[in-house]
């Protein structure tokens, strides 16, 4: 789930809850004083790119790096309509929290009763 998160955030970065709380009371109308504190934590938002996560040499081989990046790269656009598209939030959200819950990559002791819970 960190590899994905970072792989959307260093395209484009998510919003946290206070900027989505601040930006949807500014567009309200009622709170026109927010706008200079939405104005403050935009600039403050750092931008980074792929090479600054990841400087070469990091990786056991060239080629291994070269393949991160491009896993990075597709999951990255993931939640989005288009490559270069914006972030659709809710799926973002549910893709994590598919992630989060899924037992695919966990032994189980008890796979039957796991798998009744999650067919209620």
């Amino acid at each position: 789930m960190n590899s994905f998160k970072s792989a959307v955030v260093m395209q484009e970065g998510l919003n946290s809850c206070l900027e989505n709380g601040i930006d949807s009371m500014t567009k309200s109308g009622q709170y026109p004083f927010l706008q200079d504190i939405a104005d403050k934590v935009e600039n403050l938002k750092p931008q980074l790119t792929y090479s600054q996560f990841y400087s070469s040499p990091w990786a056991a081989t060239y080629d291994d790096e070269r393949t991160h990046l491009e896993l990075t790269r597709k999951m990255s656009e993931w939640p989005r309509d288009s490559p270069k598209g914006p972030i659709d939030d809710v799926l973002a959200t549910l893709m994590k929290l598919i992630m989060a819950f899924s037992t695919d990559f966990v032994q189980l002791e008890r796979p039957d009763i796991v798998s009744k819970t999650q067919l209620r």
